[in-house]
């Protein structure tokens, strides 16, 4: 490139407020934020648009600018081939869904100077589908989070994400080799989405110092078999169990049932499926759902075992046909 090229390149990157490096990753012009690594490049040539380079998608490895502040949300959503991202220690939040479709991503190091990962999903309108999701959604080969000792706000007990008095969990990774898991005795909270599309996990065990089970906890943990829930726990959120469709046998240790919840979810098909290909719409149709803690959980055949004398409030609140009192 030589120095017309370039500075037309500059003047174009600051009309645009933005600056793309050579990877085709665009950072906001200061370069404080990461906005998006593009997987492919084009040009616009008349009426055409032609690809003319490859981005972000061969690559295996990504090195993130020193002086970057924000990763955006979607940053490196379905960078498939990336195994390894450098986070320098200037970064300070980690929007929601940045990491989402990483599924060769196999380790995720949180350097001290994190005060900020924003790990759920948003909903932009009930009529435009979802602009986020949950950020490590598909990080089908994450196997451990790596926490810096001197950050403040976050903590990594055997590769499992915490903040930092580890009275929340955040993320499980998902290609974590235990499939019989014990939560931490210092844990309080289950976040949104902690041990979500967790396939190999087979037993969670839940503490009695848990008081509440975040929405989409265990959603999508399709190899459970079953779950001790401590006597704690008062509430579970919506889809927190979801979709574990092996589940056999649930042991509930509070007499009284926690409260679960529902969600009415309307979305416009066509605008998830046009995010996700980038096409444009060509229809409108619209699908309303509602999910329960244990949609799609078989409620006539799974076991759940409560504590004596409770059995016909949990027949009430949770609607299991088989409920064993001991």
């Amino acid at each position: 490139m030589n120095i017309f090229e370039k500075l037309k390149r500059f003047i174009r990157n600051k009309w645009n407020n933005e600056w793309i490096d050579d990877y085709g990753v665009i950072y906001s012009f200061d370069r404080m934020k990461l906005i998006k690594a593009k997987s492919i490049l084009y040009k616009k040539i008349g009426d055409e648009v032609i690809e003319v380079k490859k981005g972000i998608i061969d690559l295996t490895e990504y090195k993130i600018i020193n002086g970057c502040k924000i990763i955006g949300h979607d940053a490196f959503m379905d960078c498939r081939n990336l195994i390894n991202i450098h986070i320098p220690n200037s970064v300070v939040s980690i929007e929601a869904g940045s990491f989402c479709g990483c599924c060769s991503l196999t380790s995720v190091a949180i350097p001290d100077s994190v005060t900020s990962i924003v790990t759920v999903w948003q909903i932009e309108s009930l009529r435009d589908g979802f602009s986020s999701y949950y950020t490590f959604a598909g990080c089908l080969n994450l196997k451990e989070f790596i926490v810096s000792e001197r950050n403040q706000y976050y903590s990594a007990i055997d590769g499992v994400l915490f903040n930092k008095d580890k009275t929340t969990v955040i993320s499980f990774p998902q290609s974590k080799s235990e499939n019989i898991y014990i939560i931490h005795s210092s844990v309080i909270l289950i976040g949104k989405f902690a041990f979500n599309g967790c396939t190999g996990l087979t037993s969670i065990t839940i503490p009695n110092s848990v008081t509440s089970i975040g929405s989409y906890a265990f959603g999508g943990c399709t190899g459970l078999t079953s779950t001790i829930i401590g006597k704690s726990v008062t509430s579970i959120g919506d889809y927190a169990f979801g979709s574990c469709t092996g589940l056999t046998a649930i042991y509930s240790k509070n007499p009284t049932p926690p409260s679960i919840s529902f969600a009415n979810i309307t979305y416009n098909t066509d605008a998830i499926v046009r995010r996700m290909l980038r096409k444009e719409q060509s229809s409108i149709s619209f699908v309303n759902n509602t999910y329960d803690t244990f949609y799609n959980v078989n409620k006539k055949t799974c076991k759940l075992y409560v504590p004596k004398g409770s059995k016909e409030a949990y027949q009430k609140a949770w609607g299991f046909e088989n409920i064993i009192e001991e």
